[in-house]
């Protein structure tokens, strides 16, 4: 996936957008069978979570006016957001096979949205040479 510098990432707005368009909860219940606990931090439950950080849950509604407020408001014949421009909302994810039946759903979760999330299987020699 692209860094954070680099467009559609380099506006908050976008990155909030998907934060709110991954539904944790579905995901856990559906693929996980309900075994895990979604965290809204790297050190939850211990003293180095901090608890004023805000929570980012799931809210499509949220997410559709960020992006609208990105320039993302109008789809186009095919049901993807489009900028003034006449860009699509397209990006790339390099992944490891073994974790598609996890970033399937959310693929599927962002069309539903207009944003078109393009899987390109990858080695874990690829991935780490793509790491900028």
């Amino acid at each position: 996936m692209r860094s954070r510098g680099e467009p559609p990432f380099d506006d908050r707005r976008i990155r909030y957008a998907f934060n709110y368009l991954l539904n944790r909860e579905k995901l856990i219940k559906e693929l996980f069978y309900n075994e895990y606990i979604p965290k809204n931090s790297f050190y939850a439950g211990s003293i180095y979570e901090n608890p004023a950080n805000e929570q980012v849950k799931y809210d499509p509604e949220k997410a559709v006016q960020l992006l609208a407020e990105a320039g993302w408001k109008t789809r186009n014949e095919q049901g993807l957001l489009v900028n003034d421009q006449g860009q699509v909302l397209r990006l790339e994810i390099g992944i490891p096979k073994v974790i598609d039946y996890v970033v399937t759903p959310f693929q599927q979760m962002l069309r539903d949205y207009g944003i078109d999330l393009q899987i390109k299987f990858m080695d874990g020699n690829n991935l780490i040479g793509r790491i900028t």
